[in-house]
């Protein structure tokens, strides 16, 4: 098993304190829970409300983003002339999650869709040109 970098330092999660047990009585959550969004700064019960139930108003304008339109416009083009699109994943967890969420989405649009997740041993931990070309 490969060891931890870090030294975790989980305050009071097991000995949820008061608040902690008020909380998760009012929010019907385990008190563990309470402390740890309590020790993440979520101090009140609307704060903690809001985090447990999100919805899409939260999420930012995905055009806010730099060139997201160009972006946009290009995949647009690629399925409309059939060209193949290749999703450049990685390898960590968020990584290969999303790659699958892209690759079904563009999946579902139609396009001619394929996926690398490159091998941090074998290709390195960056973009390279190698393999930008295929």
């Amino acid at each position: 098993m490969i060891e931890s970098h870090y030294d975790w330092q989980v305050k009071d999660v097991d000995q949820p304190t008061e608040a902690a047990q008020q909380a998760a009585e009012q929010l019907k959550i385990d008190p563990m829970i309470a402390q740890i969004l309590i020790n993440r700064g979520y101090d009140t019960i609307d704060t903690m409300q809001t985090f447990l139930t999100p919805d899409l108003s939260q999420l930012h304008d995905p055009f806010a983003m730099h060139d997201m339109q160009k972006g946009v416009d290009r995949i647009q083009n690629a399925i409309m002339n059939a060209e193949k699109v290749t999703i450049y994943g990685d390898y960590d967890a968020d990584g290969v999650t999303s790659t699958a969420i892209m690759y079904e989405t563009l999946d579902q649009f139609g396009a001619n869709v394929d996926y690398f997740i490159p091998n941090r041993f074998v290709d390195g931990t960056a973009l390279t040109q190698q393999r930008l070309s295929g």
